[in-house]
């Protein structure tokens, strides 16, 4: 009888915290449980994986919107940018110059 007794104690314990809460309360409270559920599925496969291309295919080839991808230099606000090489993350594009590598 004391399994019994120790299950309506807690049943009673959540009866009697289901009466504080308020609206709001109860409602992020579901939400949060309804939320890590879902998540809970979701990381031992629940749902199963679509196979999809890493890039659809395009519906129209559209030579003009094309084009301007073939090229490798841009003018972008009065500056010279090549895709062709490596990003300086360290240059300062304005005065030329190059920023420290190390933290001050």
């Amino acid at each position: 009888m004391s399994n019994r007794s120790a299950q309506l104690d807690k049943l009673a314990w959540y009866a009697n915290r289901l009466k504080t809460m308020s609206l709001p309360e109860i409602n992020y409270r579901l939400n949060t449980a309804a939320r890590k559920k879902y998540e809970r599925w979701q990381k031992v496969g629940y749902f199963p994986k679509l196979s999809r291309p890493a890039y659809p295919s395009p519906i129209l080839s559209i030579p003009e919107l094309t084009a301007p991808f073939e090229t490798k230099e841009y003018h972008i606000f009065g500056r010279h940018l090549r895709i062709d090489q490596p990003i300086d993350w360290h240059l300062d594009v304005v005065s030329g110059g190059r920023f420290p590598l190390d933290y001050s």
